[in-house]
């Protein structure tokens, strides 16, 4: 925990008054505040709590959604609207979700907390989830960037009651404390520093829309005058891959299939662009030893970027440390890592320092003497093979799937000219080396105006980087409210 201390002694009375009379060191964990607070139930409305309907009336294609515990992540302010399912217009109620909303997870994920940037008129909550509004009585953005905190999570982790399969906070969110400073400066900091993160996320997942957009217009703009003739499933298509399951023969993977080949500029694999393939390593004791594991970095450890923790927008979730005396497979800058198993998502390491490598789920593509925006132009078609549902098509076995090696030899890739290459690749990373300057050098007058045309000029990459310093000044503001 970042936050929260346990006390270097307690005495006699301290026993007495403990709710069990526990000599357990953590169940003394507590947050001390330094500074005034007020308790967030005076901050808010009175809390709307969602409502559970019922796996009976989940529906797969329906324009009705419902937003589950799952939908609330602690890697990012927004929701993850990707993870709510359809639901029968029957069980529907109306929670009039709007922006500037914030929603929260009393149940499972306990404390987590995400901002509601337009308005959802078609989506519900789930009964772990309840709806809060801020009042005047606070900065709302100050409040909101302290409840994304670990401080705030922290406070309702304590409070909560351990070893449940699934952990129920009740209505503990109302007694947590929001630290009012002593220098009121900080209050606007971290407002305007919070409205920055949203702003950035929100910027994020436009930059990764508009690379689909981009790739999709420039085929669709672009085709040889053949056209696309549906014929139902042969002896051929069998022989020719092998495979009796009817992901690979539908209309819809059959269309994707030719948009790519009918592009007038041809397609190619990656094999025959010169890239080639490396499987990530067994991390498993009895293969390579004994590891040491850390959430920080030592000097000569590895640094492991597993593909359950890199998003769908090709960033980077969280980092592990290890050390081990082998000599493992690494990956070099620029390479692409894929992950090859159920998630299919891909990530293209910028500017690491070190050892940096990835486990057995995880598939390295490398071309050493290609340009790097050819390279990120690949990761970017994995992205919208993977949004199009052609990976899922391609990949065999259970749990999710797994994309075999054997088919970097099939899957085509179409011969955007080098300048469209460009333009779909400085939306993923476009670095500049005062993108963080204005963070660390703060000026509340120009911060918003700087801020803003730097969010307009990045990509997915320098965006993450960004958010990544803004949370982690945040936490430094908190951190000097905390005893």
């Amino acid at each position: 925990m970042k936050f929260s201390s346990i006390p270097k002694t307690i005495n006699f009375q301290d026993l007495l008054e403990h709710k069990v009379h526990s000599l357990s060191p953590t169940d003394y964990l507590n947050i001390r505040l330094k500074s005034k607070f007020i308790y967030l139930e005076d901050l808010i409305a009175t809390p709307i709590y969602g409502k559970e309907v019922g796996t009976s009336n989940y529906m797969e294609n329906s324009k009705l959604k419902f937003i589950r515990t799952k939908c609330l992540q602690d890697t990012s302010i927004l929701l993850n609207l990707d993870d709510a399912i359809g639901l029968n217009p029957l069980s529907f109620r109306n929670f009039n979700l709007k922006k500037g909303d914030i929603l929260l997870v009393k149940d499972s994920n306990i404390g987590e907390v995400c901002y509601i940037e337009k308005d959802l008129p078609n989506y519900t909550i789930s009964g772990g989830v309840v709806k809060l509004n801020i009042n005047n009585k606070l900065d709302k953005f100050y409040v909101i960037g302290i409840m994304k905190s670990s401080f705030f999570k922290e406070q309702i982790d304590l409070m909560t009651p351990k070893g449940a399969t699934i952990r129920h906070s009740k209505d503990n969110f109302k007694h947590t404390k929001i630290p009012i400073p002593h220098d009121t400066a900080i209050i606007d900091k971290v407002s305007i520093l919070t409205q920055s993160l949203i702003n950035k996320e929100v910027e994020l997942r436009n930059k990764f829309e508009q690379i689909n957009i981009l790739i999709e217009d420039e085929l669709k703009e672009n085709q040889l005058p053949y056209k696309f003739d549906y014929q139902t499933l042969s002896f051929d298509d069998l022989i020719k891959l092998n495979r009796f399951d009817t992901g690979l023969y539908t209309k819809k993977f059959k269309e994707i299939e030719f948009l790519v080949k009918n592009y007038k500029n041809g397609s190619k694999t990656i094999i025959q662009q010169g890239f080639y393939s490396i499987r990530g390593q067994n991390l498993a004791v009895s293969v390579i030893g004994k590891s040491i594991y850390s959430d920080n970095y030592k000097e000569n450890s590895y640094q492991l970027i597993l593909p359950t923790n890199i998003s769908k927008y090709g960033t980077t979730n969280n980092i592990i440390y290890f050390g081990n005396k082998n000599k493992l497979i690494s990956f070099k800058n620029s390479d692409i890592i894929f992950g090859a198993e159920a998630t299919f998502v891909s990530f293209i390491p910028l500017n690491y320092k070190g050892k940096v490598t990835t486990n057995y789920h995880g598939t390295i593509l490398r071309h050493d003497n290609e340009n790097i925006y050819k390279k990120i132009f690949i990761k970017c078609m994995l992205d919208w093979f993977r949004e199009k549902g052609i990976l899922k098509a391609y990949s065999v076995g259970g749990n999710g799937g797994s994309f075999s090696t054997k088919y970097w030899k099939v899957l085509k890739f179409p011969l955007f000219s080098n300048d469209k290459q460009k333009d779909i690749a400085n939306l993923y990373y476009n670095p500049n080396d005062e993108y963080l300057t204005h963070m660390f050098d703060f000026d509340i007058k120009n911060y918003m105006n700087i801020d803003t045309q730097i969010t307009k000029d990045s990509g997915i990459l320098d965006l993450d980087e960004q958010i990544k310093s803004i949370k982690s000044i945040i936490d430094t503001e908190i951190r000097k409210m905390v005893e």
